[in-house]
C-alpha cells in the first residue's frame, strides 16, 4: 500500500459528490460544489493552526528536551493520535466520513 492508496476513497467520494451535484445543477455544478466545500476548506485552514500539524510541532517544541535520538519520547503516542484524529475529522479524512 502506498500513501496514494489513502487518497483513493477520498477521490471517489469527491467524484460521487460532484456527480450528485451535477444531477441537481447540470448548468454549473462546480460552482455548487465550490459553495458546498468553501466553508469547510476555510475552517480547515484556520483550525489547521490549532488542531493539526502546527499543534504537534508546538507540543514537541514545548515538551522536548533535545535528547531524542531515533525515536521520539517527549509526546506520548496516544496524545499524537488524538491530535491526528481530531485533524482527520476536521478535514473529512477520518474513516467514518471517508467510508460514507
Amino acid at each position: 500500500m502506498t500513501i496514494h492508496d489513502n487518497f483513493i476513497p477520498v477521490i471517489e467520494a469527491d467524484l460521487e459528490q460532484v456527480y450528485s451535484i451535477y444531477m441537481q445543477d447540470a448548468i454549473n455544478p462546480y460552482m455548487s460544489y465550490q459553495s458546498e466545500r468553501l466553508d469547510l476548506t476555510a475552517k480547515l485552514t484556520l483550525d489547521n493552526r490549532k488542531a493539526g500539524p502546527e499543534r504537534v510541532l508546538q507540543m514537541v517544541e514545548e515538551a522536548c528536551l533535545g535528547d531524542c535520538k531515533e525515536t521520539h519520547h517527549c509526546v506520548p503516542c496516544t496524545q499524537l493520535e488524538e491530535v491526528s484524529l481530531t485533524y482527520k475529522k476536521l478535514a473529512g479524512f477520518d474513516k467514518q466520513t471517508v467510508n460514507q
